[in-house]
């Protein structure tokens, strides 16, 4: 009987061995780099080769995890389509979502932000249908964080904060203080400084907790160093610069930063550099200038390399050393044209506008050009009633237990409550009208720099209107009387060839009424007259919403550069857009649309894409709509491409060369 069952044991865990692929895919983080790709590429083709169902699926999945862990981003990319066509095929809601969610993440690491962003809405949508809020919550996180890549902080802020709502229902801490730290960044680009605070504070809570259920010590030290540097960064911005060069000092006692995280470590040099700077405390200030350079020169980190550049011209202002300064601050100029820092061109301008004498006017057109090229209507209201929504239920909940307390705590913790609202009052009330004097001084400096170019215009105009009526007068009096006195002259000639003459005549006399009509043109000087983009485009779909039940939204990068963009140009992308939409209310039945207009590599990119019944498009691609779009896209040099699948909704991606 001992034999029996030792021989069965043997058999099953002979068996064991021989199937658990799952297992063999974890065994490939212990290789090295070359074995571990050639061995995924093997588990691959065997799943490949098995049934497609959702556990062959769900091994494809961790084999794409395996590739984006090792940087394989090519096979990474390959392997998470393969698996988005096959659950297609399947009607396989959950792993459609997953592949969504890692090729957002693809276009993420390549920087492709309207792929990445198009990738995530989608995934998201799904993961809301399956009542799934840690991904809901962790998709919402990922495009909050791209919104922010692109200046969008108040719409970053709102997303970030449901986000948080689907993820405080769960059990991942990680996200839950990754959330807060999103939302304390994105207010503080909001210049809601105290408000920030108060998130990076609620950060720091987080990690302790994170802490307590045993988490990655390392990973919880850097993260609050990195809070702790990101605190400093808000108190230098309050203009508190003591409290900001404590903060970096603290972060800079962490052990083993320098090893550990060297561009955090450059980065805590140069902020702690430009405290002491601003509290006029020189001791030390040229060598953390320095080695944060160093640093980041050694790491080709290309932003910092910017950032210390432009830091180190400062400090030889300050200094008096304006020729070592201005040399410093014009290779940081031209460093941050390289990489489009559009904070550190208009830091850089400002500074060589300022103490560059002798080219002051150059310096000064060349930042207004630049501070238009950015895209600076960013929609003055934030959606507030998310937050305010989700610490109300904080709120609550700490209520239900205060009401377990006896009759002496409930009262005393009422009185606190009414105290704190009031304060809480009293401060929203201060903060209104600091928020509001601001967006006042804003809309001032705004104010002025348009009415100088509306000045700059409106001579332009002028001096063009003169030189037109000018042009036209000398057509119409000069050549136009020459014209007809020749055929005037030709008319009383006598000659045999009658015919001949008459023909002459008649030719002089429709060059004369070319040159009138001309001369007539020029002094209509029909102009037509610039509206915004974004303003009209918007203006557009509230309409179609209004008269639909399809949800139209509208991305627009924020340095999408319209000022250098033709109106010819700007009014074919109106016209398609318009074309498009009534294709999408006329024959899609879908609910939701979206346009997403972004700036990539000297490319005006957009993408429209629905939720569909789609088409085929072997059948359908001779329509009128699509005819017209191609041939607006084509009179603007540009590339047109759609595709459709049926019941799973249409795409149609433009790109424009600028």
């Amino acid at each position: 009987m001992l034999f029996m069952v030792v021989s069965c044991k043997k058999h099953k865990d002979h068996s064991i061995a021989s199937v658990p692929i799952s297992k063999q895919i974890e065994v490939t983080d212990k290789m090295n780099e070359r074995e571990r790709i050639k061995s995924l590429d093997s588990l691959t083709g065997k799943v490949l080769s098995q049934k497609n169902d959702s556990a062959s699926r769900n091994l494809l999945i961790k084999i794409a995890g395996k590739y984006y862990n090792s940087e394989n981003y090519k096979k990474y990319h390959e392997l998470s389509s393969i698996v988005y066509n096959l659950s297609l095929r399947d009607a396989d809601t959950l792993h459609i979502a997953k592949s969504l969610h890692y090729l957002g993440d693809y276009y993420d690491v390549k920087s492709q932000m309207d792929s990445a962003l198009y990738y995530y809405t989608k995934s998201e949508k799904l993961y809301r249908k399956l009542n799934d809020s840690l991904n809901t919550g962790r998709l919402q996180l990922y495009k909050a964080g791209i919104l922010y890549n692109i200046a969008g902080y108040s719409e970053s802020e709102s997303i970030t904060v449901d986000a948080l709502r689907f993820l405080k229902t769960g059990t991942n801490t990680r996200l839950v203080y990754e959330c807060y730290v999103q939302i304390a960044l994105s207010l503080k680009e909001l210049n809601n400084y105290n408000k920030s605070l108060e998130y990076f504070d609620a950060a720091l809570k987080q990690l302790e907790t994170l802490k307590a259920e045993g988490y990655d010590s390392k990973k919880i030290t850097i993260s609050k160093t990195a809070c702790l540097n990101n605190i400093g960064q808000v108190y230098l911005k309050k203009e508190e610069y003591g409290y900001a060069k404590s903060f970096f000092e603290q972060a800079l006692q962490t052990p083993d930063l320098k090893k550990n995280k060297p561009s955090l470590y450059a980065m805590l040099l140069n902020n702690l550099a430009s405290s002491k700077m601003h509290l006029l405390d020189y001791k030390n200030v040229k060598e953390l200038l320095f080695e944060s350079l160093n640093i980041r020169q050694s790491e080709d980190l290309k932003q910092g390399i910017v950032s210390s550049t432009i830091k180190i011209g400062e400090f030889y202002l300050q200094n008096k050393d304006t020729v070592k300064a201005l040399d410093y601050i014009r290779n940081g100029y031209e460093l941050a044209k390289n990489i489009n820092s559009n904070y550190d061109v208009l830091n850089a301008l400002t500074l060589l506008a300022q103490n560059d004498k002798k080219n002051v006017t150059h310096y000064t057109n060349l930042y207004i050009n630049a501070n238009e090229r950015i895209y600076q209507t960013e929609r003055q209201t934030r959606d507030r009633f998310a937050r305010i929504s989700y610490e109300t239920e904080q709120i609550e909940e700490k209520n239900k237990i205060l009401i377990q307390k006896n009759t002496y705590i409930i009262i005393a913790a009422a009185l606190a409550g009414i105290f704190l609202l009031a304060l809480l009052y009293i401060y929203k009330l201060n903060a209104t009208k600091k928020e509001l004097l601001y967006k006042q001084e804003q809309q001032d400096a705004n104010e002025k720099i348009y009415n100088l170019l509306l000045i700059q215009q409106s001579n332009a105009d002028k001096a063009r209107n003169d030189e037109r009526k000018r042009i036209a007068m000398d057509l119409h009096d000069g050549i136009v009387n020459k014209v007809f006195t020749t055929r005037f002259n030709l008319m009383q000639l006598k000659t045999e060839e009658e015919s001949k003459k008459l023909q002459l005549v008649e030719e002089l006399h429709n060059t004369q009424e070319e040159i009138r009509k001309i001369s007539h043109d020029l002094s209509e000087n029909l102009l037509a007259k610039d509206i915004g983009f974004y303003e009209m485009t918007q203006e557009y779909l509230n309409t179609q919403r209004a008269e639909s039940a399809i949800n139209f939204d509208l991305y627009i990068d924020k340095f999408v550069n319209w000022i250098n963009i033709s109106g010819q140009i700007k009014i074919n992308l109106y016209r398609i857009i318009q074309e498009t939409v009534q294709n999408v209310r006329k024959h899609s039945g879908a609910t939701e649309c979206t346009i997403a207009i972004f700036f990539e590599s000297k490319n005006l990119k957009i993408r429209i894409w629905d939720n569909g019944k789609g088409f085929d498009i072997r059948k359908n691609s001779n329509g009128i709509g699509l005819r017209n779009i191609s041939e607006r896209v084509s009179n603007i040099n540009g590339t047109f491409k759609i595709n459709s699948i049926i019941n799973k909704g249409t795409t149609i991606d433009i790109k424009i060369e600028i």
